[in-house]
This record gives structure tokens, sequence and C-alpha cells, in this order.
């Protein structure tokens, strides 16, 4: 471990002066080297300021950590930073295990109503120029991680795997526990995520657990996953026109439909599906299922006036089915029959959303066909495939400017928009001024993630709305039997007591 700072996206970070270390901060600073020996990641200590960055993740295993973490409000806090940098190391090393604990966070803040999931990410929109929905959910969920560490087994398990420990390992653990122990007194959730999820706190740890010793054990062999390079440079999938309009830019695997028919192509794009995408639940922002219908559906075209064209289009896009999903908007329902046709094990309307791409120097278009079962959304097809390049370029010229904002996959942050891989963990006074979900959708310029969210709250608010009508009505049927009874209780029970408190 070093206290010596650096540089990361061209901003230096002061070293530390180990000198004038409080004991608190020494605690937590033991902590750190032997969160570094056991893991084996680079952690790189610094002193800055006490409201501005508290933590740093650079991809590939180094953690840089602010001494004064918590200051600014007389407390040592890097525990928690560590934390929160940890379960980015996690998403980069990890990707199902982090999936898996990405959904327990989602559906137990979903619980909390209240609108307060759709504003906590909202908030970190406003807090991040340039941070994606999707960049703004993965820092929700490391702030519900803040408390991990302090019942962390994951720790003591890598540490007794590391043959460098083998003879103290005993000693090792006891002196970990301790320091840990005494790192964490006084410290409490501070991000209102932590202290929604603290009631899941059991259930959360298991998960964390495993996802962070699934990470470490994937490092060294697992490189990127999710980006794809070209002379040591990232080639971003999802790029915007200046306009904001998100497309897919395919270019991942496309030697494979090299000389391929149209026949054979869609064969492929069928194989590449079973082989990447079936079993999974795909997509950052619209999340669907996808299963061995999927596949054979999307392999076979049902419209025989589909064109050679269209066939390799859609072959083509196949490699990247999950960042199709995530550039969709115009999101409108259809009833199951209405074309005539009714499918079976439906339990609701088809959804559908459109989606641009482009492939080489043509631009499409094509409509994403998502159903409804007792299993959830399943991606059913992509259809309706259309060449769109004359228009793109009607509006905005032969060579349209863009940007590479993220891709679903690369789960990357731009920090004042830049591109970079690195995470950050700002400090923040706290939630002031909150900007609500559905106001944020009024705005002129809110963004198509914005408004898809907004689309399904108020479809959840309505639940909302019916549930609490339901519940009205059996309180006050609760109420007539008792007014029949003559009792608190049930007719033929005593009524029940309550304890003084």
């Amino acid at each position: 471990m070093s206290y010596e700072g650096g540089t990361v996206d061209g901003e230096s970070y002061k070293a530390v002066d180990r000198k004038k270390l409080t004991e608190r901060q020494k605690t937590q600073a033991a902590v750190a080297e032997a969160m570094a020996e056991a893991t084996g990641l680079d952690f790189v200590l610094f002193e800055g300021d006490a409201r501005g960055k508290q933590g740093i993740y650079v991809p590939g295993g180094t953690i840089y950590l602010n001494i004064n973490a918590g200051a600014a409000i007389g407390k040592n806090l890097m525990v928690q930073a560590m934390a929160h940098e940890l379960t980015h190391f996690i998403q980069e090393n990890a990707e199902s295990e982090y999936q898996e604990l990405k959904d327990f966070v989602v559906e137990r803040m979903l619980r909390a109503g209240d609108r307060k999931f759709e504003t906590l990410v909202l908030n970190k929109l406003k807090e991040w120029s340039g941070l994606s929905y999707g960049e703004a959910l993965d820092e929700v969920v490391a702030d519900g991680c803040e408390m991990m560490l302090k019942s962390s087994k994951a720790v003591q398990q890598l540490a007794g795997e590391n043959r460098s420990l083998a003879g103290r390992i005993c000693q090792w653990i006891k002196d970990f526990v301790s320091r840990l122990k005494k790192a964490f007194k006084g410290v409490e959730a501070r991000h209102e995520e932590a202290r929604i999820l603290m009631r899941y706190a059991e259930d959360m740890q298991k998960l964390w657990d495993r996802a962070l010793v699934q990470a470490v054990h994937n490092r060294d062999t697992q490189g990127s996953k999710n980006a794809a390079t070209e002379g040591g440079s990232v080639k971003y999938s999802i790029s915007e026109f200046e306009n904001g309009q998100r497309f897919v830019n395919v270019d991942v695997d496309q030697e494979i439909f090299g000389g391929l028919s149209p026949e054979k192509a869609l064969e492929a794009a069928r194989n590449i599906i079973r082989e990447r995408f079936v079993g999974r639940v795909i997509g950052n922002i619209n999340r669907v299922f996808v299963n061995g219908q999927t596949a054979n559906e999307y392999g076979h075209s049902a419209n025989r006036r589909t064109t050679d064209e269209q066939k390799l289009a859609k072959s083509r896009v196949s490699t990247e089915l999950d960042n199709l999903l995530d550039v969709g908007f115009n999101m409108r329902t259809s009833p199951d029959g209405r074309d005539g046709h009714i499918h079976k094990g439906l339990t609701g309307d088809f959804i559908y959303l459109d989606a641009i791409f482009k492939i080489g120097d043509r631009y499409y278009q094509a409509t994403i066909n998502i159903e409804k079962n007792k299993r959830g959304y399943r991606l059913k097809d992509v259809t309706k495939i259309e060449n769109i390049t004359e228009r793109i370029v009607a509006l905005a010229g032969n060579t349209p400017r863009t940007t590479s904002p993220n891709d679903v996959s690369m789960n990357s942050i731009r920090q004042e928009q830049e591109k970079s891989n690195t995470k950050y963990s700002q400090w923040d006074e706290g939630v002031s001024d909150r900007e609500l979900l559905l106001d944020a959708a009024t705005e002129e310029n809110a963004s198509e993630a914005v408004l898809a969210y907004a689309r399904k709250y108020k479809a959840y608010e309505g639940l909302l709305r019916r549930e609490e009508r339901l519940k009205a009505r059996l309180e006050a049927a609760r109420a007539a039997e008792q007014g029949r009874t003559g009792s608190d209780g049930p007719s033929g029970t005593p009524a029940p007591t309550r304890a003084s408190e």
C-alpha cells in the first residue's frame, strides 16, 4: 500500500504525511493495509479536501482513498469509502455476482416507496456532470454498500487463501478483526441508501461477500469482459448525436459475419444469442430476460418480405442486444391479439421500443418486441428494420457529430464530461432541494431514460393507489365486523391485550 498519492485522469492527489495522522486515521489506514495484503489490490492513500473526492476506483484494481474522508462532519469514514470503491471493483470483475447484488438493492429500495429510489438516482445525476442513468444507479448501489466491510467475512476468507499469510493467519485475522472493530466505532450508515438497506443487512452481506471473493478470484484471469479494445484504446458501443439521441455503434465481433449469406448470418446470430445471452437478464435501463425461444425467433424471419440488407443488419446487431435495449426510446404497448393472433402464456400487453444502430456508414432503426409472461419481461424479437441513413444525413450531415457517453457493459463514468473508466465517490452534504422523478420528466430536456422510468413509475403509482383503496375497504370491513360483534376482536375471541410501553 502507498501513502504517496498520485495522478488520476490528469488530476494530482497529495501524499499523506504519516507523522500527522490521528489515531483513528492510523487505524483506518491499517485496515486498508490489511485489505491490500488479503486481496492483492493496490490501495493508495492521499490527503484531500474533506469535502472533495472521498475515494477513487481505477479499473484494474487500484483504489485511492482520501485519508480525510468524513472529516467534514468530524468523523473518520475512510472505511465507508473503501467499501464503496470495493463495490466498483466487484462491478468490474464479477459481473453476474454484481448483477445479483444490484438487483437485490434495487428491489429493496423500491420497497421503501415514496419515490426514494428514483429520487436518489436523480440526485446522482444532478451531482455528477455527464453521468448516465445506469451509472447513477451504480453509484446508488455503491453508496448502499458503504457498511458492508463492518461485518464482512470475505476478507478473512481471502486471507486464508493467501499463501504468504499461511504461517501467521490466525494472528492476522485476530488483528484485522480488532482493527476493523476500532475503525467502525461510532461509524453509522451515512447515505440514505445504506440506511434503508440496513434492515436487509444480513442477506445483503452474504451477497456482497460472495461477490467480493469471486471478483478477487476472477481478477487475474478475467481481464475486461466488457470493453473491446483496438490499439489500447477503448471502443464505446453506445454513442449519441448532439441532440442527445442515443444509438449503438455496432463494432463487436463483426468478423463472424464476413462472407456469410443472409440466411447463414441469421443462423450465426441465433448461435451468438444462445451463447451470450440465453438464461440472462440483459439491459441496464430496459431490462428483459432472454431464453432459447428468443434465439429461435430472432434467427428466423417470419416476414417473407424481409430483404437481404435487413437480414444482415439484424444479424450483425445481435452481438449488441444488451446495448440496443438501453438506447430504446418511444416506449409503447399493444394488447395481445391485435394482429389476429393470440399468444399462449402472456400475462400482459406487448411492449415496443424503437432503437437506432449503426453498421459501417449506414444507420438503421428497428423495433424491439418485448412480451410479458409469468416469468417477467422477455425479449421476443427485433423487427421492422429500416435503413435511415438518408434521414440522418439530411438532419446532421454526412459525418454527424457524436459522443460516446456510456456502454451498458462498460459501466464507465465521465468526470466533467471527460471519458474515463475511473469511479469517484464524492462528498455530499446530504439531500437538499430534491428533484422528484415526475417533475424531472416534464422538463424540456429530460432524457429518454428519465421519461421511461417516469412511465414505469406512473404505472407503479397507480398500483399503490389501488392497494391503498383495497386496504381502506378491508379496514372498513373489519370495523363493521367489530361493530356487529361488539368487541375489539373477532366474534368468539377475547380482545387482544397490549403490553405497556
